[in-house]
């Protein structure tokens, strides 16, 4: 159904993109790719990394780490056409029009997309690649725990405000104390009034 909306121009996927981020787990780069993919879907159905990177001022390296992103994610796939002998490469996006059904349908989306948005943003963050122990506390974390992309941000940034170092074991703490409801003392007015229907 989407996909016919957006095929006949009417589905506004630059603005549904940007306001369900979250729900896509999409970095800015992914969205920026995504939204030109989709803008010249409807006339060629085919891609290129020269391309899309004249179309936007990111770097090779980064366009070809969004597009390897939204690849592995399901967001679109590349397949083969043959024409008399000859093939050319075609790409398909109904990943991504599956994806937009789920969410308004409200669907539960998938915490594979978070957990690689996760993996992604503390590789940055710690500036070096994860060691297989730390993406299986990554996975626990998001997968079994249900710490969203966001929380895992936030921590992160409540630990380089304090002054420690980010690892797993910090992460885990601060996570941990976020999720601790601290009780705020009663006010005196309230106690007065315990007091006096006691």
């Amino acid at each position: 159904m989407i996909k016919k909306l957006y095929e006949c121009g009417c589905f506004r996927y630059e603005e549904f993109i940007l306001t369900h981020l979250k729900e896509l787990s999409l970095t800015s780069d992914e969205a920026i790719l995504l939204i030109l993919i989709l803008k010249e879907y409807a006339e060629r159905k085919t891609l290129s990394s020269e391309h899309l990177q004249g179309q936007t001022s990111l770097v090779k390296n980064k366009v070809d780490k969004a597009l390897t992103s939204l690849l592995e994610r399901g967001f679109y796939e590349i397949y083969i056409h043959y024409e008399e002998g000859k093939g050319q490469e075609y790409i398909s996006l109904d990943g991504f029009f599956q994806k937009v059904e789920d969410i308004l349908n409200h669907r539960p989306h998938s915490n594979e997309d978070e957990l690689v948005s996760v993996n992604q943003f503390l590789t940055k963050a710690m500036n070096r690649i994860l060691t297989s122990k730390e993406l299986e506390i990554t996975a626990s974390l998001v997968m079994e725990d249900h710490y969203s992309y966001e929380d895992i941000q936030k921590a992160t940034e409540k630990i380089k405000q304090n002054g420690r170092l980010l690892t797993m074991k910090s992460l885990a703490q601060a996570l941990v104390e976020k999720d601790s409801v601290q009780t705020a003392p009663t006010p005196k007015v309230l106690k007065d009034f315990f007091e006096s229907i006691k």
